[in-house]
């Protein structure tokens, strides 16, 4: 792995970046948005007047979603892919999830609430689940549109329609209360707690596996393996829930594996490794402070926050993995939709 180029914040980088347009969005907790190309240019930074707790997200039509804590005013705002406010919403407390997007452009964010919010600003409806005790996970949408979000008090994942109507709900085992649940092309459902959970679209429980310690991470999806963290330990499941391997880290694995085209799997505790496809590492990467969350684009170069610097760092590694859920939020512009939408946009503007 080779360090391309460094950028420096003028705070501290903690969440992940979105890409869009080869054009990479990431924010910092002094609460500066930047838009970076990929020679490593900032091309404009934008103030929130708060602080940025999550990873950005990008909708169809250029417009960036940031989540801003501004003195406990929790908000939501949108900027233009220029760098200019377009709106701010004020959404009560709420963590440090990212919204997600659906097809037709609705902004779903949770918080006490779940919200769904339109492209102009507009808070649609918003619904109490679980008497307001909702995770710092961000909502997850499938392919009909059903929103997935899971409590913080009571672990349970909650299955709900584009109306703010409640399908269904499934108990989590106890355990760690965060993690953004995932979904493959079939429509089977991945949460993690002290266990693997996998579910049907119906909320019926298919198998479920147990790790040595709680899930620690978000979970990504390969074309036929399931990769989490659980305390020091990257995981690889297969899609029957049984172990393919694990590999052990020096520290706790709190950030999502990443996954490649080539069969490569980065992970980021400690440090930034590479493992291949039968769980052996490969290369490694240090950077002497706390990890973000990593990055990975189609031309195959890793982005990652580390302290005040973004780190973009060129690897052999075919981009990022053609599967049902290959990084955090699933597609470079962070939507956690699963839908072929995103794919087929990105197919078109390549073409």
């Amino acid at each position: 792995m080779i360090i391309k180029w460094k950028y420096e914040s003028k705070g501290r980088i903690e969440a992940g970046a979105a890409i869009d347009n080869d054009t990479i969005y990431i924010g910092d907790k002094q609460g500066f948005l930047y838009a970076i190309d990929t020679s490593g240019q900032c091309k404009w930074k934008f103030d929130s007047g708060g602080e940025i707790i999550s990873t950005p997200v990008i909708a169809n039509n250029g417009d960036i979603y940031i989540k801003v804590n501004k003195l406990n005013d929790y908000q939501l705002q949108a900027v233009t892919a220029a760098g200019n406010c377009k709106w701010q919403l004020s959404v009560g407390l709420s963590g440090k999830d990212s919204p997600a997007i659906g097809k037709e452009g609705t902004i779903y964010l949770e918080g006490f609430k779940l919200h769904a919010i339109s492209p102009e600003g507009q808070q649609l409806w918003a619904v109490e689940l679980d008497a307001g005790n909702i995770s710092s996970a961000s909502p997850v949408i499938d392919k009909q549109g059903i929103i997935y979000v899971r409590s913080d008090q009571q672990p349970k994942l909650y299955a709900v329609n584009k109306r703010g109507r409640q399908k269904w709900q499934y108990k989590l085992s106890e355990g760690s209360f965060w993690g953004d649940a995932v979904i493959d092309q079939q429509g089977t459902i991945y949460v993690g707690s002290s266990k693997l959970h996998t579910l049907n679209q119906e909320g019926q429980e298919k198998w479920n596996y147990t790790p040595q310690k709680w899930i620690t991470s978000n979970i990504v999806l390969g074309n036929d393996t399931i990769y989490f963290g659980a305390g020091e330990k990257l995981y690889a499941v297969n899609r029957s829930g049984n172990l393919k391997w694990s590999f052990k880290t020096a520290a706790d694995i709190l950030r999502s594996p990443v996954l490649a085209n080539d069969d490569l799997i980065y992970v980021v505790s400690d440090k930034l490794y590479v493992l291949n496809k039968r769980g052996k590492k490969v290369k490694e990467l240090e950077t002497g402070d706390f990890l973000g969350e990593a990055v990975l684009d189609k031309e195959g170069t890793i982005y990652v926050g580390s302290g005040n610097q973004l780190y973009a760092v060129s690897d052999q590694n075919g981009g990022l993995a053609d599967s049902p859920w290959p990084v955090v939020g699933q597609n470079l512009k962070h939507t956690s939709c699963n839908t072929d939408f995103y794919r087929e946009e990105q197919v078109a503007l390549d073409n």
